[in-house]
């Protein structure tokens, strides 16, 4: 999942309705409006209705879900630094 020792997620969303996500490290939390997932970036909130968890595999980091998505929130960078900012 980490290449060069930079951590590593992406998130797809097709039409507003399927949300694939990578570099998932756990669910915390969700519900039909509301899914909180841990990821190797940090905390990420998705909003929305009716949205369920369609595939989960921890092993992987991957993680599918079907709704109707309205919003999609990072909080709690983990980032360690930018190369830049490991200069100063």
């Amino acid at each position: 999942m980490e290449e060069f020792g930079m951590k590593q997620s992406n998130v797809s969303v097709e039409n507003r309705e399927k949300i694939s996500v990578s570099g998932v490290i756990s669910v915390k939390n969700f519900d039909e409006n509301e899914v909180l997932l841990e990821t190797a970036l940090g905390e990420m909130y998705m909003r929305g209705k009716n949205l369920h968890v369609e595939s989960l595999s921890l092993e992987t980091g991957d993680v599918a879900v079907k709704g109707t998505l309205d919003s999609i929130e990072y909080r709690g960078d983990k980032k360690e630094g930018s190369f830049w900012s490991k200069l100063v």
